[in-house]
């Protein structure tokens, strides 16, 4: 069913009785409502002057999702904290509601429209205050009452009524308009027992016809069809998950697997699954959207890992069927990281992705275990980890690329040969030669968070320098220190390269505090005299003993020159070296190197 995405108008009462029939509601997973009051009184000002308050954007769904009520909560106090209620819809309740009714999904807006909403019912209390006529500007006294708009007179909107002006509470006015208060004397009686209204006395009487007038006046503007603006959106699950990802700019960061979360609610809680995760295996961490693709790699066979698929393909019995065996190879994977020293610490895997081809390695492998890995299984995953970094073979393109690094790495798995002699060169490396570390300084940079791993890894396992005790994947206080600090450098008459990655080693945050911006000879020197055995540790770091002395601390760009050289041997002779002996047993021989290493 085509759907106009023209902009429309409504009136607050149209959106206030939509919202009663449950025919405006929001998606799972919005954010909770946190504006302010005098937000809500900022918003009817504007509403009151004329002052365009943005457009609310709603959509039609054409797919199953979970969805909630607006918020009518009070804000503090008893029932505060009470739980939002859900409503889970399939995909045929979703299309018999937009077909019979007005059903949509308030995507952007809710701040407003909930506001609105919580006013006009009461839950909120906002007042229009009135001036006195003594208060009024010479041209608005000139005219006579029936003359005067709302605007002409509005002192402010505030939370509570004033003892000294006519005050119209919001909702009291909008139970006038719905038929609940129609009687001149209900509306009498509700005026006097306001605190302004118990003081008038004889004037009373022109007080309350003011009173009536405003009111009236109020009325009409909540029934006004063009008061909101509103865009209506057909949104199949690409384009829903698409607008939250790039507009949803304020509040939680959204993305696809939001969108999924609400689709599977009913039947697979993936928002509590997660957290439980995390919970019992807080070394980990979860990769949500690995483990959603791992998923999907399954359900499809190796086919597609994209989100159109996820989202439009992905049930809850996919999910109830492989989310648990799945989470079992996403620790497994963690563990043979971390036991082989090619991961330092979980906040510090250079991609995320790879963890779906390393997963679909070890389900083809018996028993699903690691320890059956044979050493050509070994020296394969070894060449393919560090090439896959420091290619930067993730960084563009990553779903196509992740789907061939799976099949290939199930073949070997499965003890075949899935792969052309091609695929080992293919690895374009972007690091060569030590130059080319000196613009790598950003710690999100794969191969930033590479060099790191590879040093760790290099050494078996590199030690900390206050004890020479093993840094271990649960520590979860790493800092990138800086070797030469900052502010020492700053003194210096070249600092290019202060922040690049060969000017960095991964140590626990309380060595780091401790260092300060100290010269290197200083701090160095001093953890010696704590630690004797400082010169091994710095070894592992690929740091030469000379610096204790002070050696180098003057001679930085030689510094970074040197432990360039050492990072790049190592990829030289620990890992491209490996390509020779797995093309030898899986081809039968070694062709020669064509593609730049």
């Amino acid at each position: 069913m085509a759907v106009d995405t023209s902009q429309k108008t409504e009136s607050i009462d149209q959106l206030v009785s939509s919202i009663e029939a449950g025919d405006v509601v929001l998606p799972e997973f919005q954010r909770d409502f946190v504006w302010e009051q005098i937000k809500t009184y900022e918003l009817f000002d504007s509403l009151i002057r004329d002052i365009f308050i943005g457009s609310l954007i709603f959509g039609v769904p054409t797919f199953e999702l979970t969805v909630r009520e607006l918020d009518l909560r009070p804000r503090k106090g008893r029932g505060s904290r009470a739980k939002l209620e859900l409503r889970s819809y399939t995909k045929s309740e979703i299309n018999q509601r937009v077909k019979t009714g007005q059903f949509r999904l308030l995507l952007d807006g809710q701040q407003r429209a909930t506001s609105l909403y919580r006013a006009m019912k009461g839950t909120d209390e906002v007042w229009v205050i009135l001036r006195n006529d003594e208060d009024l500007p010479k041209e608005v006294q000139a005219k006579q009452l029936a003359d005067r708009t709302i605007e002409d007179v509005l002192f402010e909107v505030a939370g509570s009524e004033s003892p000294d002006r006519i005050s119209i509470r919001i909702s009291d006015c909008f139970k006038m308009l719905r038929g609940e208060i129609v009687r001149e004397k209900s509306k009498a009686e509700l005026f006097e027992a306001s605190q302004y209204g118990a003081t008038l006395g004889e004037n009373f009487e022109s007080a309350f016809d003011a009173y009536l007038h405003f009111s009236t006046q109020l009325q009409n503007l909540f029934r006004a069809e063009k008061l909101l603006s509103y865009y209506l959106l057909d949104t199949d699950e690409e384009k829903f998950s698409l607008f939250f990802e790039r507009s949803n700019s304020r509040g939680i960061q959204l993305n696809f697997i939001d969108i999924l979360a609400a689709k599977l609610y009913a039947g697979f809680n993936l928002r509590s699954k997660a957290e439980e995760f995390e919970e019992e295996f807080p070394t980990y961490g979860l990769g949500r959207n690995e483990l959603v693709r791992a998923v999907a790699y399954v359900t499809s066979d190796g086919r597609d890992i994209g989100r159109q698929y996820i989202l439009s393909t992905l049930s809850q019995s996919h999910f109830n069927e492989h989310w648990d065996s799945l989470g079992v190879l996403y620790r497994k994977a963690f563990d043979y990281l971390f036991d082989n020293h090619l991961l330092v610490a979980r906040p510090w895997l250079p991609y995320e992705n790879l963890l779906i081809p390393l997963m679909m390695f070890l389900r083809e492998l018996p028993k699903q275990d690691f320890s059956q890995l044979t050493p050509l299984q070994k020296r394969f995953l070894t060449y393919w980890y560090w090439s896959t970094i420091f290619s930067q073979r993730y960084s563009s393109a990553s779903q196509e690329i992740v789907l061939l690094d799976a099949r290939a790495l199930r073949g070997i798995a499965r003890g075949e040969v899935a792969i052309g002699r091609d695929y080992l060169g293919k690895f374009a490396y972007q690091v060569t030669e030590p130059a080319d570390l000196l613009s790598i300084s950003k710690k999100y940079n794969a191969i930033y968070r590479g060099v790191l791993n590879l040093v760790h890894w290099k050494a078996g396992g590199v030690t900390d320098w206050s004890s020479n005790s093993r840094i271990n994947y649960r520590d979860g206080n790493l800092d990138d220190h800086h070797i030469f600090p900052r502010k020492y450098l700053a003194s210096l008459p070249d600092t290019r390269g202060v922040d690049c990655v060969l000017n960095r080693a991964l140590i626990p945050k309380l060595t780091n505090i401790q260092i300060g911006k100290k010269r290197p000879g200083q701090y160095f020197g001093e953890l010696k005299s704590r630690n004797p055995e400082l010169e091994d540790a710095l070894a592992q770091h690929l740091i030469p003993a000379a610096i204790v002395d002070g050696s180098y601390d003057d001679l930085f760009e030689i510094f970074l020159e040197d432990r360039g050289e050492k990072v790049v041997r190592i990829l030289d002779d620990d890992v491209k070296a490996l390509r020779r002996s797995l093309e030898a047993e899986l081809f039968g021989g070694v062709e020669e190197q064509t593609t730049p290493h």
